[in-house]
């Protein structure tokens, strides 16, 4: 008979100040006569909130921007699947085999479109927020509401739900394994340890290419947290745990959890291709990166668009590290401890792993909300002093003129920002004494905040002033990184010099479409319906954003080579001098397919117009350009209306 060991359900507070802002645990389900009912209590009512926010902020455009080519290359892969007579001149393979399966069964139902296609995972980066809910009874409601806000607000989140990235399906599954490991721990029920062991077999080989690399950072947490603390009382229900896990049923569970989510819920076996595809592409990303990446990719993109979870992160893990044993709950130390190591080895992984994207910044982003709701909670507790008197709404007062100084100083780097795109460029720039002032003001604003410190200091002591600091840098900062997320997410969706977009995809591609459609509606009197012979540039993916654009077109022909031969209605073709010889008179029209930029055409003092909405002396470039041709009969029978984008 095994003997349960199970941890406490929660522990002290770090601080007695933190223990008076701690509301009493409430129950999350109530039994009634008529069966379970949830209260909506301030609490639920928050975590119901938190999801509303972000499915708000991720609709915005979910349909007109276009798809960039990962997001291409996995909706085509999807709807060849669900749709077999669809011309293609390559095969589509998935790289995310749970994501796959999602996205079959949303383009089998709702359609070919591009907000069908980002639908599940958007939905699932969404529903994130309400995970941390599973982690109340270890480290506390107020604390779990701290790490929901969190990753409700989270721009690489947002951003990453909105692009179908495989590391949202990765975040969810690995989240989701902490809950029910820890379950096990507590209460020894087989079904927790064959469920958590299912969702390791998903993460590491269903998710996505890098999902191992996401499951090792865990398990190196854990191994962390197990090492660096000598509770008998903590570490023996971890062993004992460790011990009994139930390895052949939930090895057994993982195989069919594969299996179902690989064939599509057993709708389509060939599919099940997609998790060797996966296991592949992530070896192959050992040695080689993606296309335009650089290294340190998560790393740069993380500090890039959540500096407020990196320093509230930081100081998170200070406290864990310097917290008093004795006063600090024995399962909030474990975990703190386990953040800590999970967010060294993702740091390390982030550094070392060529193959990943912006999107593998989720890997910092987890352990480091983690942290960070440790220091929050900190921050936004009541302060108590022996010796000063700290009024609860001091702190705040200060908090918000600090917020105020930083606009101050904020507004007026982004306006002298804008004055340097003006000049040429130099060393050291020559400012007019307008845009000299500006500089002026941001240190004075800077000089402004330092008195505001010692100014509060003096009258509630540094302990209240150090909160009103915090309070102050994380209302500021979690609106810059709002602000870069929006961006990140919609109004330079489509912008090379937007770190996220990498080779995203241009203009040209939407009027290539359109035209397209105007073209086929003349032709033969339905908008999808006309013959159309593509043969693309090396540099052009079949599989990518213009085979997204054709993928209504029943009647699309891929072909190696142009012929005399050929006399369809519509040809693309690469772009050449002389033109192809065809069958018949066509009209041209070039078309960009992709943009880029050269990282490398800014300066050092560009960077301040570059960080705050990503302005640059030098635009990005239109390349991967491919020829529409139309047939000259297709394109005049028409002689008093002008075809769009095409001209002789």
């Amino acid at each position: 008979m095994i003997e349960r060991q199970p941890l406490p359900a929660t522990g002290a507070p770090l601080n007695a100040a933190e223990d008076a802002f701690e509301p009493e645990p409430v129950e999350a389900e109530t039994i009634a006569s008529r069966g379970v009912v949830i209260p909506f209590t301030p609490e639920v009512i928050l975590y119901v909130a938190f999801v509303v926010l972000a499915i708000v902020l991720r609709l915005p455009g979910i349909d007109v921007i276009p798809l960039n080519g990962h997001e291409a290359r996995e909706a085509l892969a999807a709807l060849r699947l669900a749709v077999p007579e669809m011309p293609a001149s390559e095969p589509a393979l998935s790289q995310n085999p749970l994501m796959f399966a999602a996205n079959t069964l949303a383009l089998a139902i709702g359609g070919a479109e591009n907000a069908t296609a980002r639908f599940p995972t958007l939905i699932l980066g969404a529903l994130l927020p309400l995970v941390p809910a599973l982690f109340r009874r270890w480290i506390g409601p107020a604390q779990s509401l701290i790490l929901s806000a969190c990753l409700a607000l989270s721009p690489v989140l947002l951003v990453a739900s909105r692009r179908m990235d495989g590391a949202v399906w990765s975040a969810a599954l690995v989240l989701l394994l902490v809950a029910l490991a820890a379950r096990f721990i507590e209460t020894r029920r087989v079904a927790f340890g064959v469920a958590a062991t299912a969702c390791m077999a998903l993460l590491a080989l269903g998710a996505e290419p890098a999902g191992l690399l996401t499951l090792l950072g865990l398990l190196v947490g854990v191994g962390f947290a197990y090492l660096s603390t000598d509770d008998p009382d903590v570490r023996r229900p971890v062993l004992d745990a460790v011990r009994h896990w139930p390895w052949l049923p939930g090895l057994l569970a993982g195989g069919a959890a594969l299996f179902v989510v690989g064939t599509v819920f057993l709708a389509f076996p060939g599919a099940l291709s997609s998790v060797g595809e996966s296991l592949g592409a992530g070896l192959r990303g050992v040695a080689t990166s993606q296309p335009g990446m650089t290294a340190a990719y998560p790393l740069y993109t993380s500090i890039l668009y959540e500096p407020v979870l990196w320093l509230f992160g930081l100081a998170g893990a200070y406290m864990v590290l310097s917290a008093d044993p004795e006063r600090t709950g024995r399962v909030r130390l474990f975990v703190g401890r386990a953040l800590i190591g999970w967010l060294i080895a993702s740091a390390a992984w982030s550094l070392v792993y060529a193959g990943a994207g912006p999107g593998h910044a989720l890997w910092l982003t987890l352990p480091l909300a983690g942290l960070a709701s440790f220091s929050i909670l900190h921050t936004l507790a009541p302060v108590r002093d022996p010796v000063w008197r700290i009024p609860a709404w001091g702190p705040w007062l200060h908090g918000a003129v600090l917020v105020a100084v930083l606009l101050i100083g904020g507004i007026n780097l982004v306006v002298l920002g804008r004055a340097l795109l003006s000049v040429s460029p130099a060393l050291a720039p020559a400012l007019d004494q307008p845009d000299l002032m500006k500089l002026v003001m941001a240190g004075l604003a800077a000089a402004l905040a330092i008195v505001t410190f010692f100014l509060a200091g003096s009258i509630w002591g540094p302990r209240g002033a150090l909160q009103g600091i915090g309070l102050g840098l994380l209302v500021f900062l979690t609106m810059y990184s709002l602000s870069a997320g929006w961006q990140a997410a919609y109004s330079m969706a489509s912008d090379p010099r937007e770190p996220w977009n990498v080779r995203p995809p241009a203009p040209g591609v939407s009027l290539l479409e359109r035209t397209l459609r105007t073209a086929s509606l003349r032709s033969t009197g339905a908008p999808t319906s006309m013959e159309v012979v593509v043969l693309l540039p090396p540099d052009v993916s079949a599989g990518g954003p213009v085979g997204w654009a054709l993928r209504h077109f029943r009647n699309a022909r891929y072909v190696d080579s142009l012929t005399p031969e050929i006399s369809a209605p519509a040809v693309i073709a690469p772009v050449t001098d002389p033109a192809p010889a065809l069958g018949a008179d066509y009209v041209g029209q070039d078309f960009a397919t992709y943009l880029d930029w050269d990282r490398g055409s800014m300066t050092y003092w560009d960077f301040l117009p570059w960080l705050y909405n990503r302005q640059t002396r030098v635009p990005p470039r239109h390349e991967g350009h491919v020829v529409l041709y139309l047939r000259a009969d297709v394109y005049g029978l028409a002689d008093d209306a002008e075809l769009p984008g095409v001209s002789e």
